[in-house]
């Protein structure tokens, strides 16, 4: 059974597709269990990555009565800056949840998709560092979270431009949050949205998860649009299981399930 517990639909304000076209593509390629993890980034580009609450409980509903035998659940993609905590937090209280997957999209007040912006006069070495502190901090000082996705994201949309991170970039800091993440029973998520062999984090990072005796994985396609669904699964899947991971983590009513490979 694969499952995909980061996907968005249109109740995002990134998102592309309405969450019923996600679904159905989701099923199409073979997604058995699906997580919606809608964005709670408070005040990123006036408000691009927030998300209705209310408007997503309805729509989220909906899509439950029209697929009744689809394990369907609700999660938010809660995006860390420390100043927020608390009203992060009580996004999280308005919804019943089964899901909460803890991301950094914002270093030191900059998005690194504005990549003019944010690499503006820094070298990678530099770049990477900052967005590690981050992460860091968000492992570390977020109090209620189930996964940690997308590590890795500050060299998501650059292109030739700086290769993907790697461990050696940062041994130490990286070996720090990987330890917390363990030390929390929490899981790492492998991000296909930029698929070519491996996703984020890349395949040196689970190595040393698993060597420091990480077990939890979740999936997750971080889909926005229908063309993007389950991007990289299988191969993900069978790369997972040859690295002696042996199940998915999923998560309902905020309970582990884990899922055998």
């Amino acid at each position: 059974m694969l499952s995909d517990y980061h996907i968005h639909s249109d109740c995002s304000g990134d998102g592309k597709s309405p969450m019923r076209a996600q679904i159905a593509e989701s099923l199409k390629k073979g997604v058995k269990k699906l997580c919606f993890t809608e964005h709670v980034d408070i005040g990123v580009l006036d408000g691009l990555f927030d998300t209705d609450l209310a408007l997503y409980a309805r729509v989220f509903e909906d899509a439950r009565r029209a697929y009744p035998d689809l394990p369907l659940f609700m999660g938010l993609e809660l995006g860390f800056v420390p100043e927020q905590i608390l009203d992060l937090l009580g996004r999280c209280a308005a919804l019943p949840l089964d899901f909460h997957l803890l991301s950094v999209h914002l270093v030191n007040g900059i998005d690194p998709y504005d990549q003019e912006l944010f690499f503006k006069d820094k070298t990678r070495d530099q770049a990477a560092a900052e967005y590690l502190q981050t992460v860091l901090a968000s492992v570390r000082d977020f109090p209620d979270y189930d996964a940690v996705a997308h590590i890795g994201y500050v060299f998501k949309f650059t292109g030739d431009r700086f290769p993907p991170l790697r461990h050696e970039d940062a041994p130490d800091v990286l070996d720090e949050i990987l330890k917390i993440i363990i030390q929390k029973g929490k899981a790492l998520e492998l991000n296909t949205s930029r698929w070519k062999g491996e996703g984020m984090p890349g395949w040196d990072l689970f190595d040393r998860y698993r060597e420091l005796g990480g077990e939890l994985v979740t999936l997750g396609s971080d889909s926005h649009h229908v063309s993007t669904v389950a991007k990289g699964f299988p191969e993900a899947v069978e790369a997972l299981k040859a690295k002696g991971f042996r199940y998915l983590a999923t998560y309902e009513q905020r309970r582990l399930v884990p899922e055998a490979l």
